[in-house]
């Protein structure tokens, strides 16, 4: 049978590719000291983290402008991501055959919500839109290296591919750019921030999926179906 379309033979490949970089990533092994510091990249920057830890940290250090800026960068990647997330529909790697690690993350239930699914991945998005956030503000550019942290971790205990986590940081990345765009030359003020809350709030609840546990990934389900093939 002919692919449907001309590229789908080409997203084959990219994702044979992608699943075996990601292996590669995921039978890493370093000393539990090295496991310790890396595992917040994993956790951090979801909605739990991002909220709670990251935000009043940048709000605390980088003062009121850059947080507001922060904010909206993190919005507008959030709608953009759980669009992707919800056309393309991606389920996470399986994780039953993992490597052992000084901190354990993986008997967490994966959920196939909206935000659930793996493509692009919202951790990274998150770290991408603070990294550039972070990078237009300051003019500091070695803030960009900020998304690694996430991106990294994120592959490294089997909740993403590699090609999930460099389409999120690159989501968050065009995130903080358009943010920067639309308010090259103009203050961002509280009002701008409360307004496009209520528009972030009513597009997730608009756009929320109801939460389906599925530890068992079988292979209809474990990766996007690509048109055509």
């Amino acid at each position: 049978m002919q692919p449907r379309y001309p590229w789908s033979g080409a997203l084959v490949i990219l994702d044979e590719y992608d699943k075996k970089l990601t292996e590669k990533v995921q039978k890493l092994q370093f000393h539990p000291i090295v496991d310790f510091c890396l595992a917040p990249g994993a956790f951090v920057f979801g909605w739990k983290g991002t909220v709670v830890v990251v935000l009043p940290l940048v709000c605390l250090f980088g003062g009121q402008n850059i947080f507001f800026f922060t904010i909206l960068s993190v919005m507008l990647g959030q709608v953009l991501c759980r669009t992707v997330k919800k056309l393309v529909k991606r389920c996470r790697p399986d994780y039953s055959q993992h490597i052992p690690r000084a901190w354990n993350m993986y008997g967490q239930i994966r959920e196939l919500s909206s935000d659930g699914y793996a493509f692009p991945s919202g951790d990274a998005m998150c770290g991408g839109a603070i990294a550039g956030s972070l990078a237009h503000c300051t003019e500091v550019s070695w803030w960009y290296g900020l998304v690694l942290f996430p991106a990294f971790g994120r592959v490294y205990w089997h909740y993403h591919f590699v090609g999930d986590v460099v389409c999120g940081a690159c989501v968050g990345l065009f995130a903080a750019t358009i943010t920067g765009w639309v308010f090259h030359e103009q203050l961002i003020t509280a009002l701008h921030v409360a307004a496009a809350i209520v528009s972030f709030l009513a597009f997730m609840k608009l756009t929320a999926s109801p939460r389906t546990h599925n530890n068992t990934l079988d292979e209809e389900h474990q990766y996007f179906k690509l048109p055509g093939t």
